[in-house]
């Protein structure tokens, strides 16, 4: 996001200034500085991604790893009493199923609320601006 504000921040100014800018030819520059923060921000975007599917992955294949570890820690902790029948084994896949949802849903969960956490800082921040005076504007 700070990546994205820094753009969004240049542009604005280069939209502010853009009689300036024409006049003095700057285009080419600006467009250069411009291209480095987006280049930057995209980085920052694949690297995002990139953690983003792995985490899909590994809550995805979590429920099934859980199940087999306990399946086999199951059989191996008494293997004369602990017996794997069907009925243990669908019992047991039934509530790891009733798991998935809730477990899925945690790691968005906790996206949703950094990104409400940087939401509510800004939003602070705007409101603590000290208040114009009205003297100044006629």
């Amino acid at each position: 996001m700070e990546y994205k504000d820094s753009r969004i921040k240049l542009i604005s100014e280069i939209l502010s200034g853009i009689k300036v800018i024409k006049l003095f030819a700057w285009e080419l520059p600006f467009v250069k500085r411009i291209n480095s923060l987006r280049l930057s921000e995209v980085r920052q975007l694949r690297v995002v991604q990139f953690l983003e599917g792995t985490q899909y992955f590994v809550w995805t294949v979590a429920p099934v790893l859980v199940a087999l570890v306990s399946f086999i820690s199951f059989v191996l902790i008494d293997p004369v009493n602990n017996i794997l029948d069907s009925q243990t084994a669908f019992v047991s896949i039934t509530l790891f199923n009733t798991l998935k949802s809730p477990l899925f849903m945690l790691p968005n969960g906790i996206a949703t609320m950094v990104q409400a956490i940087v939401s509510v800082k800004r939003i602070t921040a705007f409101f603590e601006l000290p208040n114009l005076d009205l003297k100044c504007v006629s």
